[in-house]
């Protein structure tokens, strides 16, 4: 698995040194894990939905992936959620409909054993709307999308916020 910012991408460096003809295929057998929206709470604080997926690291992500290990390149620094629900797949660049990024509120992310996070709120007033996917990125606009996923609708008020944990598993 792979994802969020130089830490963990450092920390898979031994793995991705396996001797392979094909740096693709190596990341790819890393696998992930993926999104976790932990929860969206009304503005009560109670948590109304909580959801465990896994997303797909599309061929921007790999490539990102590739320069951070060799050459520095730009960690991950953003989650964004949209409202589109075309499928993820591997040649997007970007949400199918976005509605915003939100930086990480564990800038640079955590990293636990072999397991790397990146967490994000995302206030009330602030993307709200039948949200259905959501992306790591690079940048708060532009850059690289690391991942993406399409979920069932969650219905953000302006009044909820929403909680994103991110992680990402070396095996």
């Amino acid at each position: 698995a792979l994802y969020t910012n130089c830490l963990f991408l450092q920390s898979l460096a031994p793995v991705v040194s396996v001797t392979s003809g094909n740096i693709y295929a190596v990341l790819a057998q890393l696998g992930t894990q993926g999104l976790s929206i932990s929860s969206d709470a009304d503005e009560f604080g109670v948590v109304v939905d909580t959801r465990d997926l896994k997303n797909l690291v599309v061929t921007a992500g790999l490539t990102l992936a590739i320069l951070r290990l060799f050459n520095g390149g730009t960690g991950l620094t953003h989650v964004g959620i949209g409202t589109g629900t075309t499928a993820a797949s591997l040649g997007q660049t970007d949400l199918v409909t976005p509605l915003v990024r939100q930086v990480f509120n564990n800038p640079g992310g955590t990293l636990a054993a072999n397991v790397g996070t990146a967490y994000c709120l995302i206030p009330a007033g602030t993307g709200t709307g039948t949200i259905t996917e959501a992306g790591l990125f690079n940048a708060s606009s532009g850059g690289s999308m690391f991942a993406r996923q399409v979920f069932t609708a969650i219905n953000k008020t302006a009044l909820m916020t929403l909680a994103i944990s991110w992680n990402i598993t070396a095996t």
